[in-house]
């Protein structure tokens, strides 16, 4: 677990936590981006669970995120499970939506032949002032 109540990062890239395994907590943390849009959904994101199980991701802030805030999305051959997005608060996120675009401040992404994410809950969010580049 992250004990984020003194963590406050200024992102220079796109992408800040790359969750590839379970059990990964982050709370009470403010995450700032940089405030420019990323290529796509997948090189910009606050924290994004690949294929994670039993997360915990809540009272935190998301400030000029480029692109999702939270991407749930899973591995090659596992969805993601019992995850929880809760009281986070997202501001001034930044997205380029392309024709086929389909970035959000939160995103539970695709599934596949023979997996898909189960039991996630994403609830108490705040969602406010996206930028939307076109």
């Amino acid at each position: 677990m992250i004990k984020a109540v003194q963590l406050i990062l200024q992102i220079i890239k796109t992408q800040v936590f790359l969750a590839a395994h379970s059990n990964f907590t982050l709370k009470n943390a403010h995450i700032k981006g940089n405030g420019k849009t990323a290529a796509d959904f997948y090189t910009g994101y606050g924290v994004l669970l690949y294929g994670a199980d039993n997360c915990n991701i809540a009272d935190n802030t998301f400030d000029s995120i480029s692109g999702n805030g939270v991407l749930i999305l899973p591995s090659p051959n596992k969805g993601c499970s019992n995850n929880i997005v809760r009281n986070n608060t997202f501001i001034n996120h930044i997205f380029n939506i392309t024709k086929n675009g389909d970035e959000s401040a939160i995103m539970m992404g695709y599934s596949g032949k023979n997996y898909s994410h189960d039991n996630n809950l994403i609830e108490k969010n705040t969602i406010s002032e996206m930028i939307l580049l076109k």
